[in-house]
């Protein structure tokens, strides 16, 4: 008889983009997917123990570390760690994949780990790699997308941890056949270090157009910097359809424990910009040269000065832009698709131990 179709059960936020491109490309290797949500939580929480502690928060009567009802099976906790061991059994899966987000517990982690193969893929920031010290160690394989984690993680003596970078989404990412109606466009949420990039860039032209929650706060009294935003949320191929009618996608990473060529780990943007076929001005970091090659597939600064300086420059230099533009499109298209992430995936699957007999 052929062997049973293989299970993977992908853990992981509603709000991560990779859920989709992941499953395709998994489907392609023959193995079946379902998907568990950690935001997955009770009404009960949501409008009775949430809207309390609030209160109390607000009101000072605990501080914001303790909560109310922490205890209680229906908190949003407790839920989700009941709910995934629920999808667990149901489903059966072979293997687990869990995208690191909300956390589970202890007990959780080790019941999956004595029924699958458990693999996690760490996709935040460094600054809060931290916070899985605790649960590493109860992965069959752990990878993170920021060597600087990788790089503490194996100081620390764990011998499972390897590094595994984003991919792009293809199917969402590609290049449209649009006039260009933007000199620049950003697409993320307000901090601070973005204000000021903003900021310069509307200096430089006012012809720009920015997306992302938090901005409209921020910029009440700065009228240049209001008419540029669009809107707090743009997905999909409307994304795709902005970046290919931008003549510079701006990028400022928003992590990192450090700043410039001393930080590492990239976003997501060092792919999905190159992969629209459009070109990106971003900040520098230590492993950027790992992926992409600065002034060949992406274009960087690293310095306020050195920013207005280049984002003049190529908004007026159609040639050298599109040059880049295509470069970074035929480069990244032909590295990092799904497809090589699940491949990789599916090898770490099969190299740990055989999951336990469903």
């Amino acid at each position: 008889m052929p062997d049973a179709q293989k299970r993977l059960l992908i853990v992981c936020s509603r709000n991560l983009r990779i859920v989709e491109p992941l499953t395709r490309a998994f489907v392609n290797y023959d193995i079946a997917v379902n998907w568990f949500d950690t935001h997955a939580n009770h009404w009960f929480d949501r409008y009775v123990i949430h809207r309390i502690n609030k209160l109390a928060h607000n009101l000072r009567i605990i501080p914001k570390k303790k909560a109310f009802f922490q205890g209680h099976p229906l908190s949003h906790f407790n839920y989700r760690n009941k709910q995934l061991l629920n999808r667990i059994d149901a489903y059966r899966p072979d293997f687990v994949l869990m995208v690191r987000g909300l956390r589970f517990s202890k007990e959780t982690l080790s019941s999956i780990a004595s029924r699958s193969t458990l693999v996690g893929w760490y996709v935040e920031s460094e600054n809060f790699a931290h916070r899985v010290f605790d649960e590493v160690a109860l992965f069959d394989r752990y990878f993170f997308i920021s060597p600087g984690s990788v790089e503490l993680f194996r100081s620390r003596g764990f011998g499972n941890v390897e590094l595994m970078r984003h991919s792009v989404d293809l199917q969402t990412y590609h290049p449209l056949a649009v006039e260009k109606r933007f000199d620049w466009c950003f697409v993320g949420n307000w901090s601070k270090t973005r204000q000021e990039l903003i900021e310069a860039a509307v200096q430089v032209s006012p012809n720009g157009a920015v997306y992302g929650p938090n901005w409209h706060k921020h910029n009440t009294s700065h009228f240049t910097v209001m008419r540029t935003l669009k809107g707090k949320y743009i997905h999909g191929e409307d994304v795709a359809r902005l970046y290919s009618a931008t003549k510079l996608i701006l990028n400022a990473t928003a992590w990192g424990n450090q700043s410039g060529e001393r930080r590492t780990g990239v976003n997501m943007r060092i792919l999905e910009v190159p992969a629209c076929r459009a070109a990106l001005l971003t900040d520098v970091s230590e492993d950027l040269g790992e992926i992409v090659s600065p002034g060949i597939h992406v274009i960087t600064y690293d310095s306020p000065g050195e920013f207005r300086e280049k984002l003049a420059h190529y908004i007026s230099n159609d040639a050298e832009r599109e040059e880049i533009a295509s470069c970074g499109y035929e480069h990244v298209t032909s590295r990092y698709s799904y497809d090589d992430t699940a491949r990789r995936l599916l090898k770490a699957f099969q190299q740990t131990r055989p999951a336990a007999p469903r």
